[in-house]
């Protein structure tokens, strides 16, 4: 089987609907859509006690769209419980819940997944992680998105907005099982996923074809900078820039600059030894 899994906090099952109606009608049909969500209450998710009206209407629509509870884990619940629960020859493919896919996404990704022969992962958006002129890591700023069709052997994060195919066997049994994630990165998914992959001996296959199929869904109505006064704009905006290129300069000579680097760090002597 085909299966699309992600999840969704109680504030965003609404929006989460609109990636729900996208996922349902993409060209190439995939044979269930899972929606994992939780009743427990888990760092921003209050638990969900009721579904929307836009989310039971879809379920009418589409009777391949599921909806499963089960332990809140926070994000990890777009893909640990399909790990899990499937089999070796089933296709589990996790995407983000505020993103809407245009009908061609998973057509170009499974097509890439078919051309290796499932061999290898297929993700749409991957950044690579590099080092600066002096053999540190740069921080997470600095690290180019992949433009290429290629197989990437290490040093990659796979970033959950492009969507990921994947199969059971492409991750150790241990680590499927293994829920450190929970002391050590509670909130930073696609980092722990993407170094359980690669400690896996696990390549990956970038397939940038799929990336103009997503449409990302703002989360706010207005910028926080929307501002009157045009000398408070212009302020702002050098600011802004000033902040930019002192994160950029610090991120190449490998200081932490966002939570992503702190967390990266962490996983990184989580795993320490492990190869």
């Amino acid at each position: 089987m085909v299966i699309i899994n992600i999840t969704t906090i109680q504030s965003r099952l609404d929006l989460c609907s609109a990636t729900l109606w996208s996922l349902i009608n993409q060209n190439h049909k995939p044979d269930k859509i899972i929606l994992w969500i939780s009743k427990d209450a888990y760092l921003l998710d209050t638990g969900v006690l009721s579904l929307p009206q836009s989310v039971l209407k879809l379920m009418k629509i589409e009777k391949n769209l599921e909806i499963r509870y089960v332990t809140n884990i926070g994000p990890y619940r777009k893909i640990i419980p399909a790990l899990r629960e499937f089999s070796e020859e089933d296709i589990l493919i996790y995407a983000d819940d505020d993103v809407i896919y245009s009908p061609l996404w998973l057509h170009e990704l499974m097509i890439t997944f078919d051309k290796y022969m499932g061999e290898y992962p297929v993700a749409s958006r991957v950044r690579k992680i590099n080092k600066n002129f002096f053999g540190a890591v740069k921080g997470y700023i600095r690290f180019p998105l992949i433009e290429y069709e290629s197989i990437i052997e290490d040093n990659f994060i796979i970033t959950g907005v492009g969507g990921c195919v994947l199969k059971k066997k492409h991750i150790k049994h241990e680590m499927i099982y293994d829920d450190s994630f929970i002391d050590v990165a509670p909130r930073t998914d696609d980092l722990w996923l993407s170094k359980i992959l690669q400690l896996s001996n696990t390549k990956i296959v970038v397939c940038p074809a799929a990336l103009p199929h997503l449409n990302e869904i703002s989360h706010d109505s207005y910028a926080l900078n929307t501002l009157n006064n045009n000398e408070h704009k212009n302020s702002n905006v050098i600011m802004k820039g000033i902040r930019k290129f002192k994160s950029l300069f610090l991120a190449e000579l490998g200081f932490a600059t966002c939570n992503n680097d702190i967390m990266l760090r962490s996983i990184d002597d989580h795993f320490h030894g492990i190869k």
